[in-house]
């Protein structure tokens, strides 16, 4: 089949295989390339990794229903960038600031920033509280507490870039979490970056959450469970074909259709927690 008329899953496929570093291979692409090479395939397939690719599929109906309008959005803890460019596309009246502690990351990202982003998409490296006070309507922390060891002080800092009534968007992890037999775990602070690089704690409870962001200055209007008993079998799938990389595209489907399954799951279950609260005015 010529290449011009491949399917957009098989030139990503096509593209990969000629990129990405066999297997056991020194050789390894550097970030910026790595950036490139993200975002062509999300340009053509969407998000692959199972985990962000799930919590697009809960996003996109979540926030149809909030009808939010805004026109300055900060990403806090963006890391590579996923969300940061899909809030763009979602919001294109909006600018959108990426902030994240990593430099490196930070850097790549700019590096790697498409053209037409370039006067709405900005990357800071620094802090929360290194941003100016009252200048964002929409603020998105998606999977960055857990990381944060002060997370009330960091929800804080927060809410002082929020313009008054300002939206705070957050997707956490829960602990104890269930896996796909239907067993509960509950992962001790100090073992948390066993089970995920970097976290401080594995998740919160929902009480627990509520606590900490009506403790920070805000008004929690919302919180639902996401992530239900299929998604624990998408990230099973995913674990199985994760390396070599080009195996993840046949996940893609795959988790798609495990989402879509998982909405008709009792809200009472879910391994990650999303919570809307608006920003209090005192």
């Amino acid at each position: 089949m010529p290449r011009h008329a491949c399917t957009p899953g098989a030139r990503a496929l096509t593209y990969l295989e000629e990129k990405l570093p066999p297997a056991g291979s020194a050789r390894a692409l550097g970030p910026v390339a790595e950036q490139r090479l993200k975002q062509l395939v999300r340009s053509l397939i969407g998000e692959v990794y199972v985990g962000k690719r799930l919590k697009l599929r809960w996003l996109t109906p979540a926030l149809n229903g909030l009808a939010l309008d805004p026109t300055r959005i900060l990403d806090a803890g963006a890391e590579d960038a996923t969300f940061t460019y899909w809030l763009a596309d979602r919001y294109p009246r909006a600018n959108v600031v990426a902030v994240d502690v990593d430099r490196a990351a930070v850097e790549a990202c700019r590096a790697a920033r498409p053209e037409r982003y370039a006067t709405r998409v900005e990357f800071v490296a620094g802090t929360f509280a290194d941003l100016p006070a009252s200048s964002f309507d929409l603020v998105t922390a998606f999977d960055v507490l857990e990381h944060i060891g002060d997370d009330l002080g960091a929800l804080r800092e927060l809410r002082n870039v929020l313009v008054p009534a300002g939206t705070l968007l957050i997707h956490v992890p829960t602990n104890p979490y269930t896996d796909h037999k239907g067993r509960r775990h509950w992962i001790a602070d100090d073992d948390a970056w066993k089970i995920n690089a970097g976290h401080v704690r594995h998740g919160y409870e929902p009480d627990d959450l509520r606590q900490r962001v009506e403790s920070a200055g805000f008004e929690v209007i919302a919180v639902d469970r996401w992530n239900r008993h299929w998604s624990t079998w998408a990230h099973d799938i995913y674990a199985r074909l994760e390396n070599p990389a080009v195996l993840r595209l046949l996940t893609v489907p795959v988790t798609d259709v495990l989402a879509a399954l998982d909405r008709r799951r009792p809200t009472t279950e879910g391994n990650t927690l999303w919570m809307v609260a608006r920003r209090l005015s005192f």
